[in-house]
C-alpha cells in the first residue's frame, strides 16, 4: 500500500502538468491561428515562450515561439525591426538544435529563418541560398516525406533557377505533386506543424 501511495503521489503531478500543458497550448495555438500582424506574432511568441519555459522537454512550444519570431521577421516593415526579431529567432533555433537536432521540422524552420534573412536583404542570396538548401537536405534526410521540407527545397530551387535564368517548370510540377499528396502526411499530435499548403499554392499560382 505504501508503494502504491508513493506511485500515485509521483504520477498525479505529472498528469496535472500534462493537463496544464494541453490547456496552455490550446490557448496559444488559437492565438497563433488568428495572428495576422507583426504585433500578433510577437504577442503569440511570448505566450509560447512561457509554455516552453515551463515545459523544457516539449519541443512544440519552443518551435512555435520561434516560428512566430520568424514570421514577424518576414512581415516587419523596417529592416532594423526585421533583424531584431530574426536575431532573437537565431538564438532560439540554436538552443533547440542543441536539444532536438534530429527533428526535421526544426531543420525546416531553420531554413525558413535563413529565408527571412534573405528576404530582408537580397544581397545575402549568395551566402544564404546554400544554407537554405542544406537545411532542406537535412530535413528530407531525416523525414523524406515531410511536405514542409519539400516546400523549402522547391522554394529555394525556384529562386535559384530564376536567378540563373533556368526554366522553373520542373519545380512548379514538383510543387503540384507535393500539394496533391499533402494530406497523406500524418502528423504525430495536435501540436505538430501543419503549415505548407498555402505556401505551395502560392508557388503554383506564381508559375507561368
Amino acid at each position: 500500500m505504501k508503494k502504491l501511495a508513493l506511485l500515485l503521489a509521483m504520477t498525479l503531478p505529472l498528469g496535472m502538468m500534462a493537463a496544464e500543458y494541453t490547456k496552455d497550448m490550446k490557448k496559444a495555438m488559437k492565438a497563433f491561428q488568428q495572428a495576422e500582424s507583426v504585433a500578433d506574432f510577437v504577442q503569440t511568441s511570448n505566450m509560447f515562450s512561457e509554455i516552453a519555459s515551463a515545459n523544457p522537454d516539449e519541443w512544440e512550444a519552443a518551435y512555435y515561439e520561434t516560428f512566430c519570431l520568424v514570421s514577424a521577421g518576414f512581415d516587419a516593415a523596417e529592416f532594423g525591426e526585421k533583424e531584431g526579431y530574426l536575431d532573437k529567432a537565431e538564438g532560439q533555433i540554436e538552443s533547440m538544435m542543441a536539444k532536438w537536432k534530429g527533428n526535421a521540422e526544426l531543420w525546416t524552420l531553420k531554413g525558413m529563418y535563413f529565408c527571412a534573412r534573405l528576404m530582408a536583404d537580397f544581397r545575402r542570396a549568395t551566402s544564404l541560398s546554400p544554407k537554405i538548401a542544406g537545411c532542406a537536405q537535412e530535413a528530407l534526410r531525416l523525414d523524406a516525406t515531410n511536405p514542409r521540407a519539400k516546400f523549402l527545397k522547391i522554394s529555394n530551387d525556384i529562386g535559384l533557377a530564376e536567378f540563373m535564368g533556368r526554366d522553373t517548370a520542373p519545380n512548379c510540377q514538383e510543387a503540384k505533386t507535393v500539394l496533391e499528396n499533402f494530406d497523406s502526411y500524418k502528423v504525430t499530435n495536435d501540436w505538430s506543424p501543419q503549415w505548407g499548403k498555402e505556401q505551395l499554392e502560392g508557388i503554383i499560382n506564381g508559375c507561368k
